[in-house]
């Protein structure tokens, strides 16, 4: 039997770890031998060769990658459309936007994991000029580099592009620069469970500042 672990990476914890433990519950029921992976993926990896590797988030999956090519690397999103059993909300045709984030431009089957899972929940995707892997940045990158008003402007610039007020984002990084830039984000595991997006109210410092301790620590 090959090793599964559940990767729901650094950030994903910090917003939501009640979340996170949702889905290795469901997970549980297809892979028994399921183990959670907490080592964030800006360190070392410890994984042994040829695990299968179910993750979150997108950075951590390019980061795996890089650090060793043996890993079956597989979405959340692919899992729960493949198995077709979550009790997935009915959206109703709801019109959204989608931004895609810069850690998965070079790799398509994110992009079309994402789209079938909205096709899944029912909703009715209105595309963004620059998505896939012509994305463009939502912002967050150039922090800390940048000035804020610099990183502020990039941030209003991308949530402008949007043709729809509510803006899918499956990259916490995103969630928030899309709601400092002014539009409506809607995480992509707040809306398999049916949840409310609700981004941290902490300034940019802030939140870094959580995330840069909680990534110390793991």
């Amino acid at each position: 039997m090959e090793p599964v672990y559940y990767m729901p990476g650094c950030a994903f914890e910090l917003y939501k770890k009640e979340t996170s433990e949702k889905f290795l519950t469901y997970l549980r029921k297809h892979f028994p031998n399921i183990q959670r992976y907490d080592t964030c993926c800006r360190h070392p990896s410890t994984l042994p060769e040829d695990s299968r590797v179910i993750y979150v988030c997108s950075s951590c999956a390019m980061r795996l990658r890089d650090q060793d090519a043996t890993l079956k690397l597989q979405s959340l999103w692919n899992v729960i459309h493949t198995f077709g059993d979550y009790p997935l909300p009915d959206y109703h045709g709801r019109k959204v936007s989608l931004h895609d984030s810069c850690t998965a431009k070079s790799t398509p089957i994110i992009h079309q994991d994402v789209r079938q899972l909205l096709k899944d929940l029912n909703f009715d995707l209105v595309e963004v000029k620059a998505h896939g892997m012509n994305s463009q940045c939502c912002g967050d990158s150039l922090y800390p580099d940048h000035s804020p008003e610099e990183v502020l402007a990039a941030m209003k610039n991308r949530a402008a592009s949007m043709p729809c007020e509510d803006v899918v984002v499956y990259c916490i990084s995103c969630m928030n620069a899309i709601k400092r830039g002014g539009r409506r984000p809607l995480l992509l595991t707040d809306l398999v469970l049916g949840e409310e997006t609700v981004p941290p109210s902490e300034n940019i410092d802030e939140w870094y500042g959580k995330l840069v301790e909680y990534i110390e620590k793991h």
